[in-house]
């Protein structure tokens, strides 16, 4: 940006705050934060510029146990030391909504909640009724969800990780063994959560949910892998079994496989949301078609990574080299071609 002399620009500052700085700041019982940004001019001085907000305590990134201590809403109260209270009431709240509303609503944690997100969590913060502005139920089961994400240690936590996959799938004495060990504030939300979920089952000729769906839905956000764990590591030990993929086998193209996976993303996980990352595995010389691709299919291409595989001959063709042999120019002029081809069709975009 070229900034001319005596001439006034307006510096506009959004500040994003995640899952991890929550936890932060909710840790330090932070009320007001101060900050400084550099702002450095090319040819110029550097500026100084401070930044201060107020920070209103919310009950998103609290722990479970750290939850279940807190009668009153988090907003302008304290803790108590001990656990006084079986699951968070921030969780009965939202279970007893959708228990009263949702369980005949069609695609009841299917369905985007909108900007009703916001006062959902401003009632549960402050303890207002929902009553009071007519929240729809989308709107609290979307944050039931986005709460349970935002969890520094899932319901079944994360060092739990390894143990659940190896042990607790495999037969229900082991299921059992695993959940007997858990904390008793993520013991408690285990069951309770489960509880929601069957009776939500009972009632899916009217909220066409199903076991598959719940479970592409809420799994990601009850049991999170262990970060110590890299993945590459974790196939090794052969911690995922073949049961935990899903696959695609209809696609013909990028555009058609991209089609056919965001199908897959919404109907077993509820849509993009759920994802922090999404990863487009193809030959190099492919992946501006894929990326084109998935722009044109509404991806969240801020969340799009990509690895590039070599061909079948164990070349990997790349941009910095397609051009030194014969046959990797024409192949990468024949994509070249399909791009231009596909793009007159309106299956790609340029983001």
């Amino acid at each position: 940006m070229l900034f001319l002399r005596e001439k006034k620009i307006d510096l506009v500052f959004n500040i994003f705050v995640d899952n991890s700085i929550v936890s932060k700041l909710n840790e330090n019982d932070a009320t007001k934060v101060d900050d400084v940004c550099i702002l450095h001019l090319k040819n110029g001085k550097d500026l100084f510029i401070s930044i201060s907000f107020e920070w209103e305590r919310t009950f998103f990134g609290y722990s479970l146990t750290k939850l279940v201590c807190w009668d009153k809403p988090v907003r302008n109260s304290t803790p108590q030391k001990d656990q006084i209270l079986l699951i968070p009431k921030e969780l009965w709240r939202m279970s007893d909504y959708v228990f009263r509303k949702g369980l005949h609503e069609n695609g009841i944690f299917l369905t985007s909640g909108g900007k009703d997100i916001n006062r959902v969590i401003e009632c549960l913060d402050t303890g207002e009724s929902f009553a009071c502005y007519n929240i729809s139920v989308h709107s609290v089961a979307e944050t039931m969800i986005l709460w349970l994400n935002s969890l520094p240690s899932s319901v079944i936590p994360q060092e739990f990780f390894t143990q659940t996959i190896t042990e607790g799938i495999s037969s229900p004495q082991g299921a059992i063994a695993l959940l007997s060990r858990l904390p008793p504030a993520h013991y408690n939300v285990f069951c309770y959560l489960v509880s929601l979920l069957r009776e939500l089952l009972t009632h899916k000729q009217d909220n066409t949910l199903s076991a598959d769906t719940l479970s592409g839905i809420f799994a990601s956000v009850i049991i999170k892998s262990n970060d110590k764990v890299p993945l590459n590591e974790a196939m090794k030990r052969n911690i995922f079994s073949p049961e935990m993929f899903i696959l695609e086998p209809n696609a013909t193209n990028c555009y058609e496989n991209a089609m056919l996976s965001k199908k897959i993303i919404f109907e077993k996980f509820g849509g993009f949301e759920r994802f922090d990352n999404i990863l487009f595995v193809a030959k190099s010389f492919m992946t501006r078609r894929c990326e084109m691709s998935s722009s044109s299919l509404g991806y969240p291409m801020e969340k799009i990574h990509y690895y590039g595989l070599v061909d079948e001959k164990g070349r990997n063709i790349g941009k910095n080299n397609w051009w030194l042999s014969n046959d990797a120019t024409i192949r990468v002029l024949a994509e070249v071609e399909r791009i231009g081809k596909y793009a007159q069709k309106g299956d790609l975009s340029i983001f």
